[in-house]
Order: structure tokens, then sequence, then C-alpha cells
């Protein structure tokens, strides 16, 4: 999708045209995985070799985690991830302090309780030592321009529920032909998320002893990705890092990751205030102890 745009960009389309095109796409590809399903093609999934699919979720984790190094050492945001290992003076100490309680917390958490996932308390750990750093820091109680913090999401339920039909009646008014050139696009995705689904549900089935039906997996996805893009959001897929976060946390069924996803949304559209507050730094320090 980031390429997508960046193209886009480079072509010279206006900004408005690229979202409506990037909701576009995100409805094509999922109704590409839908296709996917009831051709009965999510059992090619059972083709691909076991060290294939270790070797994409061992590169997948090491992609994570670099990417969160710099955020971790409070480093400059697009820096290389090599580059800050090899200067430390450009460290920052509240971040590498938060860092480290968050992943202690939720390192020895789950050996002391069972009841609240350690995560959560990981979490928490890293929202209490940055504001423990901030009463000796008043600049770091100011949110806005805040490289520590998550800052401001900008997600206003009033305005994004105004801005839904007219989104609707634009996507309708797209020309067919430019609708068509992403077609291309749409099906690259559609195989990258699929992919990225169903080797997670493999490796979910070897930790869990459990079988995964494939093509239903892909109908269901490609239902999600649809309505979200028509929606306003971006399609996805199923993830090794999160699926791995909810099964170690204690979830047993599917309706934990229903919960994850309605949560989600009542954060985003209820507590943004409150969720600007969240350090940067806690977030990667959660990724790298899981």
């Amino acid at each position: 999708l980031a390429a997508f745009t960046v193209e886009l960009l480079q072509q010279g389309t206006p900004p408005e045209t690229i979202l409506l095109l990037l909701a576009m796409l995100g409805i094509l590809s999922g109704l590409v995985q839908i296709l996917f399903g009831l051709a009965k093609l999510g059992r090619l999934i059972n083709y691909i070799p076991y060290p294939v699919a270790s070797g994409y979720l061992s590169a997948v984790g090491v992609i994570i985690i670099t990417s969160q190094l710099p955020k971790l050492l409070g480093t400059q945001a697009g820096t290389p991830w090599y580059q800050p290992l090899l200067r430390p003076w450009t460290w920052d100490m509240h971040s590498l302090t938060i860092a480290a309680v968050t992943i202690v917390v939720s390192l020895i958490a789950p050996r002391l309780t069972r009841k609240i996932p350690g995560v959560i308390l990981g979490i928490l750990a890293g929202v209490l030592t940055y504001f423990a750093l901030a009463s000796q820091n008043p600049a770091l109680l100011e949110v806005d321009n805040n490289p520590l913090v998550i800052g401001p999401l900008g997600a206003a339920t009033e305005l994004h529920l105004a801005g839904l039909g007219e989104r609707w009646r634009n996507l309708g008014g797209l020309p067919l032909g430019q609708v068509a050139a992403l077609f291309g696009n749409a099906l690259t995705l559609a195989i990258l998320l699929s992919i990225d689904t169903l080797k997670t549900s493999v490796m979910l089935d070897q930790l869990t002893r459990s079988r995964h039906n494939p093509n239903r997996e892909l109908i269901a996805q490609g239902l999600a990705n649809t309505l979200s893009a028509a929606l306003g959001g971006m399609p996805g897929s199923g993830t090794s890092g999160p699926t791995l976060i909810n099964l170690t946390s204690g979830a047993q069924s599917r309706v934990s990751g229903i919960l994850a996803g309605l949560l989600s949304l009542i954060a985003a559209l209820l507590l943004g205030s409150l969720m600007a507050w969240l350090p940067v730094a806690a977030l990667a320090g959660i990724v790298h102890a899981a």
C-alpha cells in the first residue's frame, strides 16, 4: 500500500484521489480473497514446505525487532536500525528506562499472576515510568510534538461517520478503466495477505494441536477486508506477532480475536486522548519481550 501510494504521488495524483484508490484497492483485494476461498485455493498452503514457513516467520521476526530498535533507543525517526547500535551517544535515556522497565515487568509478571496478561502489566509499568520521569521534566507533560509518546490519534467519530457517505459516492464515480487498472495490485495484495494469514494458521495449528479450515479463513478475511476498506479502514491479515501475544496472554478461542477488534475500535474512538500518552518505547519494549 505504501509503495502504491508513493507511485501515485510521483505521478502527481491528487491526495483525495489516492485515498479513494486505496479504498477501492482494499475492496478489490478482499473480493479476490473471497474468490480464492470459494475456489478452494486455501489448500495450497499445505504444499508450502515447513522450512519455508519457518524461514518466513524468522525473517518477519527479525524485521519487526530491527524496525523497533530506534524507537526503543529513542533515536531519530527514520534512522536505519543499525546506526543507533554504532552510536550509543545518540540514545535517549528516558526511552531506554521506559523500555527496560516494560520488558522486565512483562517477562516477570506471568510468573506472579495469570489473571492479568504480562503485556498489559508491562505497558502499565511503562506508562507509570514515563510519568515518573515527566514529573522531573515538565517538557514531557506536553503531548504535541513529543517524540516519546504516540501523540493525538485524530480518530474523531463524528468526522469519520460524516465522511463515509461522500466517500461511497466518490467511489461509485471512479472511472471503470481506473478501477480495472487496480486489479493487478489487488491480486498481489490479496496473495500476500492470504499467505500471511494461512502460514500464521499453520503455526497456530502446531502450537494448539488444532486444524484450521484454510478456505473458510480466506472467505472470512476477504469479507472483513472488503467491509473494512468500505468503512475507511485498511486491509490486513492474520499475522504471527499479535497472534502469539494473544495466545501467550491466555486466549483459548476465536472470540479473543473478535473482542480484540471491538476493544481496538472502542479505544480508537473513545480513548484517543488517553492512548496519545502511550510511550513509544513501552510499545517497542513489548515487541522485544514477546
